[in-house]
Order: structure tokens, then sequence, then C-alpha cells
């Protein structure tokens, strides 16, 4: 890492789409665009309030997630903006750095630090739009994932 070097990336894990219908997308992503879809999450997987569908290609991963109530976030979103970017996240370092240094960069109050020197566990901050702040997604994407859960970025209180 450089002196400059605030906040290293080591890799992308996925970016999260919501939807107006998460089936419809994951259908044109794997038949319009190639992707295969790995894992899914919603009411036949115990998941009530929302369709997950993982897909990938190569090293891409796309979650596409619709709401399946009015009254939940991802289709009050769909509904007022359309499709868009959810979350964007990032495998880092430390989770925990990666959180401080987002919160130091809102605050416009920045202190440059050395990357851990803990052994690496695949840890992945995750950023969301348009809100810009750093929050769990643990519970969205390891339900629908075939991989555990890793180390995330604490939840802002």
């Amino acid at each position: 890492m450089t002196e400059a070097d605030f906040f290293p990336i080591i890799n992308w894990d996925h970016v999260e789409l919501w939807v107006g219908n998460a089936k419809q997308a994951a259908y044109f992503y794997e038949h319009g665009l190639g992707f295969t879809p790995v894992a899914y999450a919603g009411p036949e997987t115990g998941v009530r309030d929302r369709a997950s569908y993982v897909l990938r290609q190569g090293e891409i991963r796309i979650v596409v997630t619709s709401g399946l109530r009015s009254d939940h976030e991802a289709a009050r979103f769909a509904s007022a903006h359309g499709d868009g970017v959810k979350d964007v996240a990032l495998e880092v370092p430390s989770a925990t750095e990666a959180y401080r240094q987002a919160s130091l960069s809102r605050t416009g109050s920045r202190t440059t630090t050395a990357a851990s020197s803990s052994p690496r566990s695949r840890p992945t901050a995750t950023s969301s739009t348009p809100s810009s702040t750093a929050r769990s997604t643990a519970a969205s994407t390891s339900r629908a994932t075939s991989r555990p859960a890793t180390s995330r970025a604490p939840a802002p209180a």
C-alpha cells in the first residue's frame, strides 16, 4: 500500500441491483448477456420479503433483487427510481479499517495508516448507493450465495 492509498481495494466481490422484477432481470442477464445463475433466495428458500438471484460470468458477480411486497425497501426504490445499483461490495484487507476510512472521508479528516498485518480472510466492505455509507450485507448475501458469509464492515449505529 502506498502512502496515498488510504483505501486499498483487493478485488470486486459483487454488485447488487434493485430491480422491479428480479426474475425477469435474471432471465435477461442469463439469456441476453451470457451470465450463469448460481444462487437464488426467495419464498422457496425461506426468504419471504424479497427475491434475489446471483449471476456470474467469469469473475463478475451480479445480484438482482426485488421486493415481494410493496412496503419492501427494494420495491419502493424501484418504484420511485427504476432499476438501479444498490450495493457495490469490495474486497479489502480490513473491513473495519475500510469502514473507518469511509467514515473519515465523510467528515473530511483522514489519516493514512498501514495495512493490517493480520492474515487476509477475504473481508468485504460494502458501499451503498445513493447514501454512500458502508453497511453490512451479510444477511442478504449469505442466504443467497453458496459461500459462507465473510468479514463485513460494521453497520452504522
